[in-house]
């Protein structure tokens, strides 16, 4: 019995006495709560920091896309093409989605991740009424830059860089060009 028990207890309190091991009970268990989900979050932090996803290197690529150097008149996407991989690289392919702001930021695997090092054809889908099943579709972008194959761009994502910027301009039609996919 502690000091607080002992004078509570001459003062006639075997109730508070009660209330207070209780209340001491309940303070050391939340305590001991506090401490082991405190080291659950550093193990957890430390496991994140120290892992990586298991796959192949990527290199972050984004930038801006324009359309006759003007604003996106839509959202759309890009597609990555892989054509040659870098020396020890798989070859695989990427896309990246942007907004009417037109800034994009490849993605691999997953969302923004980057692509791998390598050569790619790069195709462009802007969409003013997307493709449906049987219904042709009416694209803002000449129907050469949709495939990668034709579009004639190229981009190349070379494995000792960091980060890579690239903008790209697409010249829009002056009428909406149809498409069936």
């Amino acid at each position: 019995m502690n000091r607080r028990e002992e004078h509570l207890r001459r003062a006639g309190g075997t109730q508070a006495i009660v209330h207070l091991r209780r209340l001491d009970h309940s303070r050391h268990r939340h305590r001991r709560r506090c401490v082991v989900g405190g080291w659950r979050l550093a193990f957890g932090v430390i496991l994140l920091a120290g892992c990586d996803d298991g796959r192949p290197t990527r290199i972050q690529v984004a930038g801006q896309i324009t359309f006759a150097g003007g604003a996106c008149p839509a959202d759309g996407r890009l597609i990555f093409a892989a054509t040659k991989a870098a020396p020890g690289f798989p070859m695989r392919p990427g896309y990246a989605t942007f907004e009417t702001d037109g800034k994009y930021r490849a993605t691999t695997w997953t969302e923004g991740d980057g692509l791998m090092p390598g050569k790619y054809l790069v195709g462009v889908e802007c969409w003013k009424v997307k493709p449906a099943f049987e219904v042709a579709g009416i694209s803002y972008v000449a129907g050469q830059y949709m495939h990668p194959r034709t579009s004639g761009i190229e981009l190349e994502v070379a494995a000792n860089s960091d980060y890579i910027e690239k903008d790209f301009d697409f010249p829009r039609l002056p009428q909406l060009s149809h498409s069936t996919r």
